[in-house]
């Protein structure tokens, strides 16, 4: 509770402000009851006293507005210090509370029994005006950085206006396009295909639909230009059709380079089959040779024709022949992956008694097992059931399985082979070892093609690295799967899995590709391929025509409404599998085709008579053609269908060899009693394409190419979870900016920005290692993860990073030079966020920007603490006004002649109740980002005219004081108006008022800058020129601002006179100003050789610490009375 004193204490303070405020009574159970308020608060809600004194702290809100002013009252209470918020808060007439500071009042023993709150009001409008000109900050931004540009058209779809942009044809397009329509600007080389193209477009555009992402060339200036527009339709008030208004973009580039991917892609794509099947082509010329040495090796080393004369001759026989053996493994080894690649190796299934493959696959090995002292097992029962499996294809990959596991196994050791039945029925076959085992980083890439376990083992043991890789293929034909799990030191595990349908015991299950005959109904919708195409049969059946047109029709097809055959129905058939834009094709119940449409026969690449008699999986890639026959046998079986009466995307194989995707739908009928199935397919290669597409530009930057921010950001939490990083290794996070990429784009053009952000991503791909993460996060902000050994590597990574970044460019004839603020953070805990990571490379990259960029910083926990003093800092500087923690000081300036004071500099500073002092380096750019710069400058200006009137009350002549102001003052205030008012007021303190502006402020806005200082100095408020030399220090605009004075900067001071540079630029500077008759004032003397020099050459006032170092009001008063002495 409030006591008496601290009630009236609390109404004084509350009148001294000039905004809304009230304070609140602290409760039990933490309520707040008002106590008081001043006048302004009570203007604000339109409520009196009564209304409000006493009642709860939510009466004036609007409802369920006052619990987000709660928490923070809340907060005062419990923390017993100043809480500041900047919540929109609603009153009940529709005001708005944007901002507010709550303090706490205390009683003796420190206790919070009540608050005060201070708020920061606005209209509903005001606060639409402030968004809409962010919002208008914003969208000046975005443009300056956009590389699309911006069009009109009339209700005739004649363009009437084409914006500016970065694209290096724009202002050459819009001479071609204003006043035509854009397909009369399009290549005049139109096909029928191109006239249809663009009449479904203008339909489009009659019917005033809304487009994205259309795609047309045109002809500028003789050159094809492939552009991509969005547009929609634009209404008048009345809903009559104006035109079209869009953005366009040209993407010559991106298509000519899509161009050339496809084309080398096919290129390669075409290379990789003629190598694989010049290979496969190639078995039989490479085997017989080798059989033949190794057949009459054979005979010599066994002496079958009688003994060799001499013995010697025995053991080179043995040579060859072991060395022969040796190469035609490697070479079936060679020559299998290869026919695997090329879709030519078919399997021959049919039933196969596993135990006599196991039994056989043991005997095979048995004495390379007994010459090492392996000790090999069957553990599998004595009942085997049978699969439905190509025998030599299993025996192979249990061979090639217990052959590594002998060779890697040493003396002593036990193989065993291990039949069982997983839980979900699927047979597997299972080879345990007790051998070396397989490290695990090892273990990843060992089915991959060549890839030995350990080179070491690799020189002891032999081999090509080809055996598990394709005894993997050959699992995967079978729609199995062939896994590895090793422990080092402890063995090896090796399982064969079987999909359960190949179980014979289980045949009536559904059954997924595998066979080898064929079928159209549901599997054609699995789609497989063939290897090697069938050939076609000798005669086709006798009730087949010599084309699809005449093939029988399914009867059941030709029924009329009334069941009888109607033949007007089976030529309307005929007719639509000629005429149908898709494909179809009829199969029996063998999977034999037996009618197909000319479209179906060319999706594949073949002639219709081509197709007719053959089996449908000559249509398919594997593994879908080896398990449509048994799919088909198993539906006519069970009738559970997978596929049918739905579509499907799956692939097909086209004559070529190619796999391309499809679009599949099948359908059974019922011809004459016997089942049959008719299938639609299209073609979707397009559809993909597009989805690729989309799927690229949804992760992808569309400018550079690499990964935008949400999908860096994903990428790298997925990195980070997996572990994946070099042992005992830590990773970097760069985050880099390109410095000046304003400067750049209107300089150089946008097209040169452009091309600066792809070199600057192409660069960071070369530069870091392959792994490596990157991602473009803003328009010109980069970030990349790279795994780095320790913090020297990380350092030296960063160094060679820069380096390469900021190397100029040659772009169009021109030389760019490139600088980079880059910051670094290391991370060495995998579940550190990805975005608390990013957030310190970004404040370590800010500060090396705001030291000057072109530099790299590493993040240290420093930095944070900054940055929170900086927040903090941020969100007290409102308050400093209310709370007195801004007082004014000032440093006198003399002639130089005769020492006299002819003005004063008034000074700001900042003493924070907690933080201490607070420099005005620091402050000042905090304000000016904020906007707060523009109430402190009012408070600095009238502080200074109420320190005027007293001196003039103390009968103290004063001399004019310049007071500093920020560019801002003149875009966002009307500094002009506030002068005006005071010269009506109090005209008499006009002349001892001057404003100082620096360079860079000055040039902000040069236009508004000029015309704001002319009014001022029509009103008589001088301005002078601060910090002179530290920005362009040009004639041009020096003349065009009414300035009274010049400032040397005291960076060129400090130096003088034994700095031979800074005396030329100062006599320099000094010559400028006086050849415009403008008075020079030196910055920053501190010594009397500084002094004599400045008088030497000519410079008119003097400030620094000689002279006088900063003083209080009072001192400067005394200063000003000695200073009035001296010139009497």
């Amino acid at each position: 509770m409030l006591n008496l004193v601290q009630r009236k204490l609390t109404q004084e303070i509350l009148d001294w402000l000039d905004r809304p405020a009230f304070a609140v009574e602290c409760g039990g159970q933490n309520t707040y009851h008002y106590v008081s308020y001043n006048t302004a608060y009570a203007a604000l809600t339109e409520m009196s006293g009564d209304q409000l004194i006493g009642q709860p702290f939510s009466m004036g809100f609007a409802l369920g507005e006052a619990e987000k002013l709660r928490p923070l009252l809340d907060s005062a209470r419990k923390e017993g210090r100043r809480q500041i918020g900047n919540t929109l808060i609603r009153w009940a007439n529709g005001w708005l509370c944007q901002g507010l500071t709550v303090a706490p009042v205390k009683d003796d023993s420190g206790q919070v029994t009540g608050l005060v709150v201070i708020t920061e009001a606005s209209t509903p409008e005001r606060m639409h005006q402030v968004a809409l000109q962010v919002a208008e900050y914003k969208l000046r931004d975005f443009a300056e950085l956009a590389s699309d540009w911006f069009w009109e058209t009339d209700a005739e779809h004649r363009f009437t206006w084409v914006s500016e942009s970065s694209s290096p044809n724009t202002n050459t397009m819009r001479i071609a396009f204003l006043g035509r329509r854009r397909w009369e600007v399009a290549n005049p080389n139109m096909t029928e295909a191109d006239r249809q193209f663009w009449e479904e477009h203008r339909r489009q555009l009659d019917s005033h639909q809304a487009f994205r992402g259309f795609r047309y060339c045109a002809m500028v200036a003789g050159n094809e230009v492939w552009i991509e527009i969005n547009g929609k339709p634009i209404f008048d008030s009345e809903n009559r059709f104006m035109g079209y208004r869009g953005s366009g973009r040209d993407i010559t580039e991106q298509y000519r380079q899509q161009r050339r991917i496809e084309a080398a892609l096919r290129q390669a794509e075409e290379a990789s089959r003629a190598k694989s099947q010049f290979l496969a082509n190639m078995s039989h010329e490479l085997r017989t040779p080798l059989n033949a040495i190794i057949g009459f090796s054979e005979i010599i080393r066994d002496q079958m024709f009688g003994p060799v004369g001499v013995p010697r001759y025995v053991d080179y026989a043995r040579d060859i022949n072991a060395s022969g053996t040796h190469l035609l493994a490697l070479i079936g080894d060679i020559l299998d992956m290869s026919r695997i690649e090329a879709g030519y190796y078919a399997l021959d299934e049919k039933a196969v008694d596993l135990s006599a493959v196991i039994e056989s696959a043991l005997t095979m090995v048995r004495p390379q097992a007994e010459r090492g002292g392996i000790t090999l097992r069957n553990l599998s029962p004595d009942t085997l059931p049978q699969l439905r499996a190509d025998e030599r294809v299993l025996k192979q990959v249990l061979i090639n399985l217990l052959g590594n596991a002998v060779k890697f196994t040493p003396g002593g050791g036990t193989i065993d082979v291990i039949y069982r039945q997983l839980p979900d029925g699927s047979p597997s076959l299972t080879v345990v070892d007790t051998g070396i085992g397989i490290a695990p980083e090892r273990l990843e890439q060992i089915f991959e093609p060549f890839q030995l376990a350990k080179a070491e083992v690799a020189r002891q043991h032999g081999g090509t690295g080809l055996g598990l890789s394709i005894s993997k293929r050959l699992m995967e034909l079978h729609g199995g799967t062939l896994t590895l799990t090793s422990t080092v030191g402890s063995g090896t595990q090796a399982q064969m899995t079987f999909p359960r349908w190949r179980l014979l015991s289980n045949a009536d299950q559904e059954a997924p590709p595998q066979a080898s005959t064929s079928s159209a109904s549901d599997s054609s919708a699995s789609t497989s391929m063939t290897s090697t195409p069938p050939a076609p049969p000798a005669s086709k059946p006798a009730n087949l025509a010599e084309s699809p047109a005449t093939a029988p029709i399914p009867s059941s097809l030709l029924k009329s409404q009334a069941g009888d055959s109607n033949g007007d129905a089976g030529s309307t058939l005929r007719s639509l599998l000629e005429t149908v834009g898709e494909g179809v094709i009829n199969i029996n119940n063998q999977g034999t085709i037996v009618a197909i449409s000319d479209a179906g026969a060319a999706i594949f690449g073949y002639k219709p008579e081509e197709l007719i008699g053959q089996n449908v999986n000559i249509l398919m890639p594997e593994p879908f053609r080896s398990g449509h026959d048994s799919y088909i046998r198993n539906y006519l079986t069970t009738k559970r269908a997978k596929i049918l009466g739905l579509g499907r995307d799956t692939l097909g194989r086209k004559k070529s060899g190619e796999i391309f995707p499809i679009h599949l739908s099948v359908g059974e009928f019922d011809d004459s009693g016997t089942p049959g199935f008719i299938g639609i397919i299209r073609d979707i290669s397009d559809r993909r394409d597009v989805e690729l597409r989309a799927e690229f530009a949804s992760r992808n930057d569309p400018l550079t190419g690499i990964l935008n921010r949400s999908s860096f950001i994903a990428e790298t939490e997925r990195m980070l979870g997996a572990q994946h990083r070099v042992d005992d290794g830590l990773w970097v996070l760069f985050n880099l900016d390109v410095d000046g990429f304003r400067d750049i784009n209107e300089g150089f053009g946008y097209h040169i920005g452009d091309s600066v952000l792809k070199c600057t991503a192409d660069r960071l791909a070369d530069v870091l290692p392959r792994e490596a993460l990157i991602g473009r996060i803003a328009a010109d902000q980069f970030a990349a993860l790279a795994a780095v050994n320790d913090l020297n590597n990380a350092l030296n990574l960063a160094q060679l990073v820069h380096a390469q970044l900021t190397r100029p460019l040659n772009l169009d004839g021109r030389v760019v030079p490139l600088k980079v603020s880059m910051g670094a953070a290391i991370i060495d805990d995998p579940a550190e966020k990805i975005g608390d990571a990013l957030a310190k490379a970004e404040l370590a990259m800010k500060l090396v920007r705001s030291s000057g960029g072109d530099s790299t910083r590493f993040y240290s926990p420093e930095m944070t603490r900054a940055a929170e003093r900086r927040l903090r800092l941020t969100m007290n500087l409102d308050s400093a006004i209310q709370n007195n923690e801004f007082h004014i000081v000032y440093q006198p300036v003399v002639e130089t002649v005769s020492g006299a004071i002819c003005a004063i500099e008034a000074l700001l500073r900042w003493r924070h109740p907690e933080l201490g002092a607070i420099s005005p380096s620091e402050f000042i750019p905090l304000a000016e980002e904020t906007g707060s710069i523009i109430h402190i400058t009012r408070w600095v200006i009238n502080s200074v005219a109420e320190q005027l009137r007293e001196w003039r009350r103390q009968q103290v002549e004063p001399r004019r004081v310049f007071i500093n102001v920020s560019g801002q003052q003149f875009i966002r205030d009307d500094l002009p108006g506030y002068f005006r008012k005071l010269r009506e007021e109090e005209p008499e303190l006009i002349p001892f008022l001057g404003i100082e502006i620096t360079e860079q402020a000055a040039i902000q806005n040069m236009e508004a800058t000029v015309a704001a200082m002319r009014e001022l100095a029509e009103i008589g408020i001088d301005a002078a020129l601060d910090d002179f030399g530290t920005g362009y220090s040009s004639l041009s605009y020096i003349q065009r601002l009414p300035i009274r004075k010049i400032k040397l900067d005291r960076a060129f001071i400090a130096d003088l006179p034994g700095n031979e540079k800074d005396i030329a630029l100062v006599r320099a500077m000094v010559g400028m100003a006086n050849g415009l008759d403008l008075p020079v004032v030196a910055e920053g003397v501190e010594t009397a050789a500084q002094r004599d020099f400045l008088r030497g050459v000519g410079c008119s006032e003097l400030q620094g610490y000689l002279i006088s170092k900063p003083v209080p009001a009072e001192e400067m008063a005394a200063m000003l009375r000695q200073s009035e002495r001296r010139r009497r």
